[in-house]
């Protein structure tokens, strides 16, 4: 069986994601800079209005993934924050030795610590470390369940693929992300070892050019064997609208290109 986690930046967009069959949500803020921390209010909405897990994303800030005291700590109390809504915890931390980048270990299992028993998948900042197949041995060493790479390339995973790593003892999931589109999900399903893929309903300004793309990544997903009763689009935006108070949710103002993520999951659920 194949799976499907979609990362999303709103509670609105998480809601249709799950109404068209994700398996798992990565809830995230800021799409500019691939991800921070949301808001703990996102959650507690999402909380009456989906069954699947929802990770939680957490990250204090964009660039690199190498980070002072202040924002460890704030990661960790971000972390506490979410303890008792989250599904699991999405982050990844490194660190600078002479040069190299590597997996901080001792900073990583400090916060897998924290969020036990909870699953964690550390991000990929894996794809910003100076030796790639070491730092994923070192991320299954630390206990992290799952890993999202592009296969160790700062691009989209279809630049990378051939370089996912084997599982390590059955531990650590191996998750593709990164550009996942139609014609690449196709070659990781066929090609790749790995059960979970990491995708994205949103498009952005500049972006509407995806659109036949992104419907694509459903249809082929779903015709993997997944097979769903097809929704409404009427039904779907009352699910959405549910959730927000903020009308502009509906347009671009706010990242989001919904009546589109409305055709996307719409394809996905009746490809099958």
């Amino acid at each position: 069986m194949k799976y499907l986690e979609i990362a999303c930046f709103n509670a609105p967009s998480a809601v249709i994601a799950a109404a068209a069959g994700a398996d798992r949500i990565e809830l995230c803020a800021d799409r500019s800079v691939g991800g921070t921390t949301p808001p703990v209010s996102d959650l507690e909405t999402l909380r009456g209005q989906i069954q699947i897990p929802i990770m939680v994303m957490i990250r204090p800030r964009g660039g690199d993934f190498i980070y002072s005291d202040e924002e460890f700590l704030q990661m960790k109390e971000d972390m506490n924050r979410f303890r008792g809504l989250a599904d699991g915890f999405v982050f990844g931390i490194l660190k600078d030795v002479n040069g190299a980048v590597m997996v901080d270990r001792e900073r990583c299992e400090e916060l897998l610590q924290l969020a036990s028993p909870l699953p964690c998948t550390f991000h990929r900042a894996i794809d910003a470390t100076s030796d790639y197949q070491t730092s994923v041995r070192e991320v299954a060493a630390c206990g992290f369940k799952n890993v999202l790479t592009s296969g160790g390339i700062q691009g989209d995973v279809a630049g990378g693929y051939g370089n996912l790593p084997v599982l390590f003892g059955g531990n650590l999931e191996i998750m593709p992300g990164g550009g996942v589109r139609a014609d690449v999900l196709e070659v990781l399903v066929k090609e790749t070892f790995c059960r979970w893929f990491h995708s994205s309903g949103i498009v952005g300004e500049g972006e509407v050019r995806e659109g036949k793309g992104q419907k694509e990544v459903w249809v082929k997903f779903r015709r993997s064997g997944k097979k769903h009763k097809s929704p409404s689009i009427p039904a779907l935006q009352r699910q959405a609208a549910e959730t927000s108070s903020a009308p502009s949710v509906w347009g671009k103002s706010a990242g989001f290109d919904l009546p589109l993520m409305f055709n996307i999951v719409y394809i996905g659920r009746q490809a099958v």
